[in-house]
């Protein structure tokens, strides 16, 4: 009978302790015979005993390699069973967005309204863009990073902000080169910027300056997945604190030193998408690509807009809601955490307020893993940078 098939796959899962598949196929095998709770218990051990990001998909994908035994696991039984992999997976911001996704459709009719945005009431958030916007292109950097910059000037000397024959600027654009520590701590490969990026590449701006954010050691720490401490301190500094950003410019466009240009003339379509939409507050790239093709597993991770992009500067209202985003997720992702607070059911009474001004462009890709740029151009042939640090010349 079934019960005795199911001792048989016990036995051949324990023969091979390190073969993942087999387990996830014990477990939906026990769930599909009515024994759930030994199944819950086998996946929280296999969550236990991995470092791998991926089994939180795989484990529930019906693209699992016997799809005839595939078993649909209540929201319950799959949080009791990532639970297990706590210890290794909770920095990981996979983990996080979705146990947030499966405990908010719990939650469902349970929650009340978070208090609104100071900023809220009519005429308190800017409506409108200029014709001509100051545009202030940030690059943040920290000191380990020379290699990194080195190659990024490479490549904009491949695929230039601007070209002989390229049309005026729609606005102005500066570039900041924003150091995270002090001045006294400014490295020489920053403090000689202007070797490195030559009269061709500085002339595309109105002017070029280092500007120090002056974050500690901890304040520039990065982990990574669910802990960005020095990133999330590297984009206030740049789009929330600094009086003088948001006296001077219009919008900022926040690019790391892993986004790279595909194609010339890069900061005119920059410049360019700062017109409109009339009063927007961000405009960057969706999750990321390459395009998915397991759907059924896809969570809040695949869908909120990359920190890379365009930020409204000037806008009080905007500067309160991140700061709020800050003050609810902590060293969370910058961009997963604006996307968890917009999205939330308390934050709902903002999200019907503020929904319109957050908008997804294909100016901006962002990749993971390996691209090339036959890829992206494939994908949309209007897109100028790309975020992703694994770049191949050939495909």
């Amino acid at each position: 009978g079934s019960e005795m098939c199911i001792r048989d796959s016990s036995a051949a899962v324990d023969d091979q302790p390190g073969s993942e598949a087999l387990h996830v196929l014990k477990a939906h095998v026990l769930k599909r015979a009515g024994r759930a709770e030994e199944a819950v218990r086998g996946l929280h051990a296999l969550f236990a005993a991995t470092k791998e990001q991926g089994l939180l998909h795989s484990a529930f994908s019906p693209m699992i390699p016997t799809s005839g035994l595939v078993a649909q696991f209540t929201a319950d039984e799959v949080l009791s069973s990532i639970k297990g992999g706590e210890n290794l997976l909770s920095l990981a911001s996979e983990y996080n967005l979705l146990k947030w996704e499966i405990e908010s459709f719990k939650a469902w009719g349970t929650e009340q309204a978070a208090p609104d945005l100071e900023c809220a009431g009519p005429g308190a958030a800017l409506h409108t863009s200029p014709h001509i916007p100051r545009v202030l292109v940030s690059v943040p950097l920290v000191g380990s990073e020379g290699e990194r910059f080195s190659t990024m000037m490479a490549a904009w000397r491949q695929y230039p902000p601007c070209s002989q024959d390229s049309t005026a600027l729609p606005g102005s654009a500066d570039l900041m080169l924003l150091f995270a520590g002090r001045v006294e701590e400014l490295p020489g490969w920053l403090a000689a910027w202007r070797s490195e990026m030559g009269a061709e590449l500085s002339r595309c701006f109105r002017e070029v300056y280092v500007s120090c954010a002056g974050l500690t050691r901890a304040e520039i720490h990065y982990q990574g997945g669910w802990d960005v401490t020095g990133p999330n301190n590297l984009l206030h500094a740049a789009m929330v604190h600094n009086q003088s950003v948001h006296a001077n410019y219009d919008y900022g466009w926040f690019m790391e030193s892993d986004v790279f240009p595909v194609q010339k003339d890069w900061l005119h379509r920059v410049v360019e998408e700062a017109v409109a939409p009339k009063g927007f507050w961000r405009k960057g790239a969706v999750g990321s690509m390459p395009l998915k093709n397991d759907v059924a597993v896809v969570s809040a991770h695949h869908r909120h807009m990359n920190s890379n992009g365009m930020y409204r500067l000037g806008d009080p209202c905007f500067r309160s809601l991140l700061l709020q985003v800050r003050e609810e997720y902590g060293s969370a992702p910058n961009d997963a955490a604006l996307y968890l607070w917009l999205h939330s059911r308390r934050h709902h009474r903002d999200f019907q307020r503020y929904a319109h001004k957050f908008v997804y462009s294909d100016m901006l890709q962002n990749w993971l893993g390996h691209w090339c740029r036959s890829d992206v151009l494939a994908h949309s042939p209007n897109t100028v940078l790309v975020h992703g640090k694994h770049r191949q010349d050939q495909c």
